[in-house]
């Protein structure tokens, strides 16, 4: 099967042809498809996890339908009944031109799945694999596949990931986009054509067939329809020389196993049954490491158009401002299971204007020794920038400590939602069935 879909990828494919010849008259044949390497991890019951590392392009838009190829994997995946998706990005602190890191695991069920192994690594620059170890997490004889021209590996590779493909016998392939979109229209966008190449790959090796991407396609991004096909007629699977087992380089510099910035893992959820597409915007939240470019903010207001508020809520909220308490008067008992207070404010001078009978918002303040000592806990550097994504080119930036003492309740009862995120997140499934227990109906009295 998987020969009559490569010969039909080909630009030139065979009209009459044998399949599984058994005599040699017919495999000498010129009308015998030949055979073809069995598929690097074909889609089985046990679960799949694979590594995506590509450039983060937000300038590119939501609007385009392609501004992802991770979308272009999981959005035709999502439609296949009774399969299961967990997705994890982490993002570096570039605006432009970052570095996006995501862990996509698939299968009947993800639950049980190990996270520390991966079945295939695709990366889609070649700059990455000099300031990345990507591979030390896949798994022996896994998938390495790489956007880069096949006959300038020897020089782009850093030796120690030279000995991990020979050490641990990884199956090694290379696409060179540039070719692919040098061969197709100019009329195509080469970031898209490098979303659209680099999924053609990942289904080509997963599933050995392009129907669930050439679908989307299709409906969605009809002038791609042709990259599939070109793209692998570029795929080349590359020996690996054993003399890679010794490389060595002048200078090895220590790679670093994970991209540095994200806070927490972004766009995390499970599918079963018939899913949904994933979702298609979350709020990006990174370390700033940059601090002359925090500068430049501060400095040139006018070019970035910085403004300077107390606490930024986005939308179509209303402003926040600083007032004066005069009157603050507890009205519940110490001991009832409700605070109920009676406050009064002076707003004059402040700007803010308030009608009876409108909505007002209180933002209260997390205790400053128990914040401290959390952010030590947990290693956090509370003079660290913190830069967040709430609106399309709209971004705050507050340093650790702000966002943990004046926008995260981290001190309060949690939600039934934070018990359903941590379950999602549980890698011990006794763990995630005892954190659903406690939002269930048998598990209230817990919950209170």
């Amino acid at each position: 099967i998987h020969s009559v879909f490569t010969n039909l990828s080909l630009s030139t494919p065979k009209d009459l042809f044998t399949v599984g010849a058994a005599s040699s008259s017919d495999t000498d044949s010129a009308t015998s498809l030949p055979s073809v390497e069995a598929l690097p991890f074909p889609i089985t019951t046990r679960p799949q996890q694979v590594s995506f590392w590509d450039l983060d392009s937000p300038s590119l838009g939501a609007h385009f339908p392609l501004h992802t190829s991770l979308s272009l994997v999981t959005e035709p995946l999502a439609l296949v009944r009774g399969l299961s998706m967990n997705i994890r990005t982490n993002y570096d602190s570039n605006c432009v031109h970052g570095v996006s890191h995501t862990l996509l695991r698939f299968g009947r069920d993800t639950t049980e799945m190990a996270l520390d192994t991966h079945d295939a690594v695709v990366c889609h620059s070649p700059r990455f694999v000099s300031e990345y170890d990507m591979l030390h997490s896949l798994k022996q004889a896994g998938t390495f596949i790489l956007n880069c021209d096949h006959t300038q590996t020897e020089k782009i590779l850093p030796s120690s990931v030279k000995r991990d493909l020979c050490r641990k016998k990884l199956r090694f392939y290379t696409i060179d986009v540039t070719a692919v979109a040098t061969e197709l229209s100019d009329t195509l966008n080469d970031r898209q054509t490098t979303h659209v190449a680099m999924a053609a790959v990942f289904y080509q090796l997963c599933f050995g067939t392009l129907d669930p991407l050439l679908d989307y396609l299709r409906q969605h991004a009809l002038p791609y329809i042709d990259v599939p096909r070109v793209t692998l007629s570029h795929l080349r699977h590359t020996e690996v020389p054993a003399d890679w087992l010794d490389a060595q380089d002048d200078v090895e510099q220590p790679l670093s196993t994970s991209v540095e910035g994200s806070i927490l893992p972004l766009s995390a959820y499970t599918n079963t049954d018939r899913p949904s597409a994933p979702p298609s915007s979350h709020a990006h939240t990174h370390f700033v490491s940059d601090e002359t470019k925090m500068a430049w903010y501060l400095a040139f207001p006018g070019v970035f158009k910085t403004e300077s508020k107390l606490r930024y809520v986005g939308g179509s909220h209303a402003d926040t401002f600083r007032v004066k308490l005069t009157k603050f008067v507890r009205l519940t008992p110490n001991d009832y299971d409700r605070n109920i207070f009676h406050m009064e404010m002076d707003i004059k001078g402040t700007g803010l204007k308030y009608d009876m009978g409108e909505a007002l918002a209180v933002y209260g303040l997390n205790p400053e020794a128990e914040v401290l000592s959390f952010l030590s806990f947990y290693g956090l550097d509370p003079t660290s920038s913190v830069s967040i994504s709430y609106d399309k080119d709209q971004y705050t930036i507050r340093t650790v400590y702000q966002i943990f003492r004046q926008y995260l309740d981290i001190f309060g009862r949690p939600s039934k939602k934070f018990y359903q995120t941590l379950a999602d997140y549980a890698t011990d499934e006794k763990q995630r069935q005892a954190l659903l227990h406690i939002i269930s109906d048998e598990g209230k009295e817990l919950f209170k």
